[in-house]
């Protein structure tokens, strides 16, 4: 399993997300956060397959679509750290943390 924990800013909200495998090619998807919207966006999302993680044109994809329909700020992180879990659970990817500062 792979958990991350995504700190979106400020809005001041938390999201937890666990990936675990399922299969060869795909991820369940677990999410938990303080945000509505995200709330709304997890109830939609329970698996990621490579065909999702792999795209060349994330931003035509089914998950990109959802992001757009339920999150309110197309700059949330959020969409990132799901991505970057099912990426690492799949061995697509590296557990590194990631973050934006501001300087």
């Amino acid at each position: 399993m792979t958990k991350v924990e995504i700190n979106a800013g400020a809005c001041g909200f938390i999201t937890t997300v666990e990936t675990e495998k399922k299969g060869a090619r795909a991820v369940t998807v677990n999410i938990s956060s303080d945000c509505e919207a995200v709330e709304k966006m997890a109830a939609e999302l329970s698996e990621l397959g490579c065909d999702e993680l792999l795209r060349h044109r994330f931003a035509e994809g089914p998950l990109a679509e959802l992001a757009a329909r339920t999150l309110r700020h197309n700059a949330c992180p959020v969409i990132s750290g799901v991505l970057k879990a099912a990426e690492v659970e799949l061995g697509l990817n590296v557990p590194r943390t990631a973050s934006i500062k501001f300087v």
